[in-house]
Parts: C-alpha cells; structure tokens; sequence
C-alpha cells in the first residue's frame, strides 16, 4: 500500500510534464509563423531577380527606408543606408557576377517578422574591386502597412579555410 501512495504523485508528475511538453510542442507550431515564412520565400525570388540583375528600382521597395546593411568586405566593416545601397547599385560601383544563396534557414517571429540566415558564394565587383565569398549572411523582414521589407541586413566574409563550406 506504501508503494502505490508513492507512485501516485510521481504518476501525477509525470503525467503534469507530458501535458506541459505537449502544450509546448503546440506553441512551436505557429501557423502565422510558417505563412510568414511562405510569404518571404515567394519575396525572395523578386530579391534575387533584382540582385542578380543590380537592379536598384526593382529591389527599393523590398528595403524600409530606415534599413541599414552592415557588411565586410576586404576586411573592413561598413554600415550602409538604404541610400547608399541603392547608388552603389545605380552607379555601377556593386555588380554581382556571381550569386549563389545555399543553406537558407528561415525562423518566423509570429506573422510580421522572420529572420533568415545562409551561406552565400559569391563574387561581387565591388567599388572597382573583385570580391569573392564565401560569405554568411543575415537577414531581418519585418511586415510593415501588410508588406514584407527588409530592415536589417548583415554580410560577412568567411575567411579561407574556416568553417564547412570550404
């Protein structure tokens, strides 16, 4: 008789934190988070087209005129404007000649804001120089008056040999 009294909160225990993982497990399937998802994806093709092409008319909208771009390249940081993106690409001074995006994960915050990471292999001609990847990258989308802009951007360079894509 001792037993079962014994077993009857452990059996209460246990069975208080299989409801509360359960729960749990529900909260993480977040049905605005997985639309959101879907939306940056088909936001994405638009993205690419544009930044394949430097195209700056096509890709200003998908920036907010606050966004800021923190990158590096030849191993000095910069902190761009929506502005200065947009002359670098109008001016001729960035082209992409070469654009691959792999390893994208997208991670939804509710339905308005998802943040996507990647590895990029690229070669840009940048400011008159050539600049190759391989890069990681950040990005931070936020919906805002019910469309999708991006308002933060960070670019790294990976040095050679460092990490698992080289």
């Amino acid at each position: 008789m001792t037993r079962q009294i014994l077993l009857l909160p452990l059996l209460g225990i246990a069975l208080a934190g299989l409801v509360q993982s359960q729960s749990t497990t529900k909260a993480l399937e977040d049905p605005a988070g997985e639309a959101a998802k879907q939306e940056i994806l088909a936001l994405l093709k638009d993205y690419d087209q544009a930044t394949k092409t430097g195209n700056a008319d096509a890709s200003s909208p998908l920036y907010n005129d606050d966004m800021l771009l923190l990158s590096e390249r030849f191993g000095r940081g910069e902190v761009l404007t929506k502005a200065q993106v947009m002359d670098l690409h109008r001016s001729g001074r960035l082209k992409n000649l070469k654009y691959v995006h792999n390893n994208i994960r997208l991670r939804a915050f509710g339905g308005n804001t998802v943040v996507m990471t990647g590895h990029s292999d690229t070669i840009l001609e940048y400011k008159g120089k050539l600049s190759k990847g391989p890069r990681l990258f950040t990005f931070v989308f936020v919906k805002l008056d019910g469309k999708w802009q991006i308002v933060s951007q960070h670019i790294s360079d990976i040095p050679k040999g460092d990490g698992p894509w080289n």
